[in-house]
């Protein structure tokens, strides 16, 4: 499948080599505002050859590719996915879906009017880790899966992505940017989506973040599991992984997932146990473009589709709401499906 990679820099270092290394993919052109860096780009990856665009509109009508990769900041992700779509390419692209319940709701409108696939690049739930908690909770672990009592999610790291990133510039970063990672956790975790949902943002004094970069929510989930999220991009010191600090509360007992693993313990406190996290042959990334692949070869929707996406995007966009009006939001009303 040829492939063109919109957005060179930031993460596009992860996609670069996946894309010209995979035996069943192919790099078939660069777009980029800056020609220096896909120029950088094309020379570190070994790839001096693959054309480059600054402007996907020239990309689409240059050379032949089956699908584009969108690795831009959230709000170029509507328009070139609705360009690529128009164009008859599947679109594959970075999270969080876009940046706008209207933007989110237009691209995937868009992609099922003209036939092609739209998956969203959730790889934290391709993680290992993230594979071993899901199993585990379905499983019955804890618990039947329609018993889950609670969850508690905890996030902190000191990230500095540098003064003019947009991620330090943007309004509620932790929320808009890297949130949708947990959000999606709790749904693929869970199997269940969250049905109504009360955020606050706050910003700490020393922070280097132009606005929030902390957040609180609380939410209800559809099965009737109740739950809590605690995090803070400036927050030094002991920080969490990247997937955060979670505990699962069931029946039979707790599970909890952090930096030191995976642990079960009894709901009667006699029983600590450790569970191993397999080796997955595929993970991550790698995963992402397998499975986005496969299911264009098999003609089926795939895991993380946009319309799937759209009830973890939802999150966010329902949290926002919240903290503008200080109150819980059903995420019904956003009319997002």
């Amino acid at each position: 499948m040829r492939f063109l990679q919109v957005g060179v820099g930031g993460m596009g270092n992860a996609w670069t080599p996946i894309l010209a290394e995979s035996p069943k993919s192919e790099l078939a052109g660069f777009v980029d505002v800056n020609p220096e860096v896909m120029a950088a780009q094309a020379e570190k990856f070994g790839v001096q050859g693959v054309p480059c665009f600054t402007t996907l509109e020239a990309a689409l009508a240059a050379v032949p590719c089956d699908a584009v990769v969108l690795v831009t900041p959230p709000p170029f992700h509507s328009p070139h996915a609705i360009l690529a779509a128009q164009a008859g390419k599947h679109v594959l692209t970075e999270k969080p879906l876009a940046d706008t319940p209207a933007a989110a709701k237009a691209m995937v409108d868009a992609c099922a009017a003209a036939g092609v696939t739209l998956m969203v690049s959730q790889n934290y739930r391709r993680s290992p880790g993230a594979m071993t908690v899901h199993d585990a909770v379905h499983r019955g672990v804890i618990g039947p899966v329609s018993d889950l009592g609670h969850v508690a999610i905890e996030f902190y790291k000191a990230v500095n992505f540098g003064a003019t990133n947009f991620r330090t510039l943007m309004e509620y970063p932790l929320l808009l940017d890297m949130g949708i990672h947990h959000v999606d956790l709790l749904r693929f975790v869970t199997g269940a989506d969250v049905k109504s949902i009360y955020a606050r943002s706050f910003h700490p004094k020393w922070s280097w973040y132009h606005h929030g970069d902390g957040l609180t929510m609380t939410f209800e989930l559809t099965t009737g599991a109740v739950g809590s999220y605690l995090g803070a991009w400036s927050s030094g010191g002991k920080e969490t992984p990247w997937d955060g600090d979670w505990r699962l509360q069931g029946p039979l007992g707790a599970l909890l997932w952090s930096a030191d693993g995976i642990t079960f313990a009894a709901q009667d406190g006699k029983a600590v146990e450790t569970l191993p996290i397999p080796d997955f042959p595929v993970s991550g990334i790698n995963l992402v473009v397998q499975q986005f692949i496969e299911s264009i070869e098999a003609g089926v929707e795939p895991p993380t589709s946009g319309r799937d996406n759209l009830r973890s995007i939802g999150i966010q966009f329902a949290a926002l709401e919240s903290i503008r009006r200080n109150a819980p939001v059903e995420l019904a009303e956003l009319g997002l499906w």
